[in-house]
């Protein structure tokens, strides 16, 4: 399901780590990786790299820079255009759903009126989508209030657009790990996925 699939069994590039977080990468420039990741535009320069391909959940970020030339008769002007990326992905089977994102499925409602409001959950199972969101669950997307995410049937995470600084990765990958963690026991089991592949949260 990662966006970078192929490209991880490539020769590694030299890398520098972070010292909070040795499982993560920095490359300044690899522009291979735009014929794996789904960026706007093919092509381009690719900047800024921070990784992680190892654990349950993955992420890429990186920078894309690229240019477009508009002709006035024989005049050319240049355009300079530039994106952030960042792509998450999960190693395990999980049924899709989306949170204030375009997904497969109706939007479900829940017992908390303050969640409808602010919150659009699509998902192609119901009763999946109220095994997954109970009382607690509403209570932390509440609380860390995103913006919005796709889990999509491949694992890739689809999050809205962002600067994609590491303090958001990071802010992001824990939300991840708690709404994952969330997820009751009897709903991995059901999916095939046991034991947990994310530690639960306790109480």
């Amino acid at each position: 399901g990662s966006p970078a699939v192929d490209h991880e069994w490539e020769p590694p590039l030299p890398y520098v780590s972070f010292a909070n977080h040795p499982d993560w990468e920095f490359v300044g420039r690899d522009d291979s990786l735009a014929q794996h990741l789904p960026l706007s535009t093919p092509g381009g320069q690719v900047l800024n790299i921070v990784r992680c391909l190892r654990g349950p959940i993955s992420f890429i970020r990186a920078t894309h820079q690229w240019q477009t030339a508009a002709y006035t008769g024989q005049t050319a002007t240049v355009q300079n255009h530039i994106e952030n990326f960042c792509g998450f992905w999960v190693n395990f089977n999980f049924i899709p759903i989306s949170v204030n994102m375009a997904g497969f499925g109706d939007v479900q409602s829940f017992e908390s009126i303050d969640f409808n409001k602010r919150f659009k959950v699509r998902c192609p199972n119901p009763r999946f989508a109220s095994d997954v969101f109970h009382q607690r669950q509403l209570e932390h997307l509440l609380s860390a209030s995103p913006e919005g995410f796709a889990i999509t049937q491949g694992g890739t995470i689809q999050v809205a657009e962002s600067e994609w600084l590491p303090a958001q990765i990071e802010v992001m990958l824990g939300f991840f790990q708690e709404f994952f963690g969330q997820v009751p026991d009897f709903v991995w089991k059901e999916l095939g996925v046991w034991p947990r592949p994310i530690p639960k949260q306790e109480d």
